[in-house]
């Protein structure tokens, strides 16, 4: 089991974030326009809907199962609620609230929200690898 905690992270998190950056950024460059801080409401949400796809691969795990039992399909669920509902969150903050132009303030508060989903995985990811007691 030596390095099967990091292996997972690269293969459950990281790989997805860096293949989401580098997809984002090809989509930047490809923009005729010049990049402002409206962009980031789109970046927020694909953040947040690539933490939403790794909670399910994360609670697919055979070694959080077995540590958290029937624990672990449970959790899975109401972490996959609470990423979709940021996800919802973030939707209507795009149509209603982040009014282009957008401020530097509500870029980042839309990434801290965006980036959560992806936050919750890894900690769970984490703690599922010690047995729930």
């Amino acid at each position: 089991m030596h390095g099967s905690l990091f292996s997972q992270f690269i293969e459950l998190m990281a790989l997805p974030v860096v293949v989401t950056v580098i997809l984002y950024l090809v989509k930047l460059t490809s923009n005729q326009d010049r990049p402002s801080w409206n962009e980031s409401i789109e970046l927020a949400l694909e953040f947040a809907a690539v933490g939403t796809v790794a909670c399910g691969s994360v609670f697919a795990n055979e070694t959080i199962h077995g540590n958290w039992g029937d624990w672990a399909q449970g959790t899975g669920l109401v972490t996959v609620l609470i990423c979709l509902g940021l996800m919802v969150w973030l939707g209507v903050l795009r149509r209603w609230y982040y009014v282009p132009p957008v401020s530097k303030g509500q870029a980042r508060q839309a990434l801290l929200i965006g980036l959560t989903p992806l936050y919750m995985d890894l900690i769970l990811l984490v703690v599922g690898y010690y047995p729930f007691q």
